[in-house]
């Protein structure tokens, strides 16, 4: 048997220039891989392509083997239902379980929400900073400086975590609500659209998404509010809301 990473032609997403994993397995064949050394997509691109190239290695090789997520795109969810922070945190541990990580950036929250402990029990798969007050901001225009100074620094981490090669997704949880109280500036959230890796997945979530943000994305979610018990007097309970 031979070591994955001598037996394996290497997958470049940014530069190979296929449009499925599997295309490219088909091209190691063919001889048509642009570059070799060790695959990087992953323990199912790794065993296809062994299966195609008749290459036995030990299993644990294969598993062993860090996932890639390959082109990445930009989802928003948005609608004034519950559910958008807990769509993305869902989707960040489903990630986490296949070897993704996950930067989450909260923007006007400073206040102790149960994913922040939940985070730290699978770090280094999900990374949580927060970029608010530990009560809720009260809506004013214009709005308190400081309020603007954390959700500027909030953009600046979330686009260096965007940029560093050290997260597969990052997420920006409530960003277009500040951006609704005039704490991010519209052009602020392109700006990352427009600067985001192809191997990176984008994620924005609030209330309020103006037009041109949904414009930019390629896959948007509206929570619609049909019937809420906080109208019934139940608050925010932890485990659920917070």
């Amino acid at each position: 048997m031979k070591n994955i990473y001598e037996a394996l032609p290497k997958l470049d997403d940014k530069k190979c220039g296929f449009e499925t994993c599997w295309e490219f397995a088909e091209a190691v064949v063919e001889g048509r891989a642009p570059c070799y050394g060790c695959v990087t997509g992953g323990p199912e691109v790794a065993a296809r392509v062994c299966e195609l190239m008749k290459v036995s290695v030990p299993e644990e090789q294969i598993q062993g083997m860090p996932h890639c997520l390959g082109k990445g795109y930009v989802q928003v969810y948005t609608g004034n239902g519950k559910g958008k922070t807990t769509a993305a945190l869902g989707l960040a541990f489903r990630a986490a379980g296949r070897g993704l990580k996950t930067y989450i950036g909260q923007f006007m929250k400073g206040q102790h929400y149960g994913e922040l402990d939940a985070a730290k029990m699978i770090y280094p798969y999900i990374a949580i900073e927060q970029y608010g007050k530990d009560t809720f901001i009260h809506v004013q225009n214009p709005p308190h400086e400081d309020d603007v100074l954390m959700a500027r620094q909030g953009m600046a981490k979330g686009k260096e975590a965007m940029l560093s090669g050290k997260y597969d997704i990052v997420i920006f949880d409530e960003i277009t609500t500040a951006h609704f109280f005039h704490l991010i500036s519209i052009q602020e959230m392109l700006n990352v659209v427009e600067s985001k890796p192809d191997g990176v997945e984008l994620i924005f979530t609030g209330r309020y998404a103006p037009p041109e943000l949904i414009e930019a994305a390629s896959l948007v979610t509206e929570m619609t509010e049909v019937k809420h018990y906080y109208q019934m007097g139940v608050l925010a309970r932890d485990g659920i809301e917070r």
